[in-house]
């Protein structure tokens, strides 16, 4: 059923030539760590696909977003459901020609549930597998470590009360690589996500710690990071036009 949605949705979308569509399609509230690694430019290069290139590729290194979190009663109206769900993303993409506009490749989704990862390929295009996950409620724990087995190992802790307000100069970076319009593998379209990030459900709280990749396409290894940790609401655009953003 979803299939035969997205395909109907898609060709509603082209129909509309350029015009920009704010259809919210999912919603929900997302427990979430975001933090990102910096990697040599060709290594981030290497995550994208052949006809796609970063925006700034004279830099010597380009980030690497990583996002690990859990879903919550995330769907439509009378139908939601709350899972794991991790990701591996590069910002900074030329996704249009001929246009700034910075978009978000999602190389890398990795779920606890396989019905989520066979629905986020047909309606969003995105490379999602079933894993393994360690906690298996992240959103239910004291703590921040998190780890997906073969993938990845997270081990994050808060920094002291002290240093809190310092490191949340960092909150807009995470805001902005939070909004870009993104696409995955798959995308014929693009879609964003739009995250209520002025009345949190659970107020940031920024870490420190590493995280071993071990599944990473050239960029295995063990980073040194800083984090964000928090709760927000969220919506979901429909499939659009990538060209409206």
């Amino acid at each position: 059923m979803r299939a035969v949605f997205a395909a109907v949705l898609s060709l509603c979308v082209c129909a509309g030539a350029s015009a920009e569509i704010d259809l919210k399609l999912f919603s929900g509230t997302y427990n979430v760590t975001w933090l990102a690694i910096n990697v040599p430019t060709a290594n981030a290069q290497a995550l994208l696909p052949q006809n796609y290139a970063l925006l700034n590729a004279t830099a010597a290194t380009q980030p690497v977003v990583i996002e690990l979190g859990r879903e919550i009663k995330t769907g439509v109206p009378g139908i939601s459901f709350t899972f794991q769900e991790a990701k591996l993303e590069v910002p900074n993409v030329r996704r249009v020609d001929k246009s700034s506009t910075p978009f978000m490749y999602k190389k890398s989704i990795w779920v606890d549930s396989e019905l989520q990862a066979v629905s986020s390929l047909l309606v969003y295009g995105l490379n999602s597998s079933t894993q393994t996950f360690n906690p298996s409620d992240s959103s239910a724990t004291a703590g921040f470590d998190y780890s997906i087995k073969g993938v990845l190992e997270a081990r994050l802790t808060a920094l002291p009360a002290a240093q809190q307000a310092a490191a949340a100069s960092s909150m807009p970076a995470y805001e902005n690589y939070a909004s870009m319009p993104w696409f995955g593998p798959d995308s014929v379209l693009c879609s964003q996500h739009v995250y209520n990030f002025t009345s949190f459900v659970q107020n940031p709280v920024f870490l420190s710690g590493t995280v071993n990749i071990l599944e990473g396409n050239g960029i295995q290894g063990t980073y040194t990071v800083s984090a964000v940790h928090l709760t927000a609401t969220f919506s979901i655009l429909a499939p659009q036009l990538c060209e409206g953003f």
